[in-house]
C-alpha cells in the first residue's frame, strides 16, 4: 500500500484547482476496507462492493517561485500614493486580490511566472517568461484587466486575460490562436 500512499498532483479542468492526493485505507461499518482518495471531487462516496472511494478537494502548496511573487504582490497593498515620488497611485486591495487569485490559478498549471511590479496608475503586472515566449497580465485599479502575449519579442495577442490562451501560449504556441 505504500506506493499508493504517495502524494500525487492531479490536474483539474481550468478554473478548478489541481489536487495533491494521498490514499489511505479505513474500515467501514462492516470492517471492509474503504480506500479514501483525496482527489478533486464533490465529497461523495463512489464505488461498488466492499471498496468505495471518497473524493475531496485539496489545495496544494504554491511553487517556490509563485510564493516569492505572491509575497511581493501582497506587499503592494502597503504602498501609499506617490510611492515612486512621481505622483503615482497605490494599488487598492481589490487589485491586489485579483492579481493574487490569477497568480494562484496559473501556478496550478505550472505556468512560468517571472516577475511582478506595481505601476504608476495603481495597476499590477504579472510577467511570465519561458525562452522566446512571454506574457504580461495587467490588473488595473478600476477592475479592468489586459493580457499581452509575445513570441520572439513580437506581440501576438492583446485582449482579455484567458487562462486557456495563456496555457496554449506556453504549452503549444504553434497551435495557439493569436489575434492582435
Amino acid at each position: 500500500m505504500s506506493a499508493l500512499a504517495q502524494r500525487t498532483k492531479i490536474k483539474g479542468e481550468i478554473g478548478l484547482p489541481a489536487s495533491t492526493t494521498s490514499l489511505t485505507c479505513i474500515p467501514d461499518e462492516y470492517d471492509f476496507p474503504i480506500v479514501a482518495a483525496g482527489i478533486l471531487g464533490r465529497g461523495n462516496f463512489i464505488g461498488h462492493g466492499s471498496i468505495r472511494l471518497q473524493t475531496q478537494q485539496v489545495f496544494p502548496d504554491l511553487s517556490p517561485r509563485a510564493k516569492e511573487v505572491l509575497f511581493k504582490v501582497y506587499s503592494f497593498v502597503r504602498l501609499s500614493n506617490n510611492w515612486d515620488n512621481n505622483n503615482s497611485i497605490a494599488p487598492n486591495q481589490t487589485t491586489v486580490d485579483a492579481t493574487a487569485t490569477f497568480l494562484k490559478e496559473s501556478d496550478e498549471y505550472d505556468l512560468p511566472i517571472y516577475f511582478t511590479a506595481p505601476g504608476p496608475n495603481g495597476e499590477i503586472v504579472l510577467e511570465y517568461k519561458s525562452g522566446s515566449l512571454e506574457a504580461e497580465v495587467f490588473f488595473e485599479n478600476d477592475g479592468s484587466t489586459e493580457m499581452i502575449l509575445y513570441i520572439d519579442g513580437q506581440q501576438v495577442y492583446t485582449g482579455i486575460p484567458s487562462l486557456h490562451l495563456l496555457l496554449d501560449h506556453f504549452i503549444s504556441p504553434a497551435k495557439a490562436i493569436h489575434v492582435c
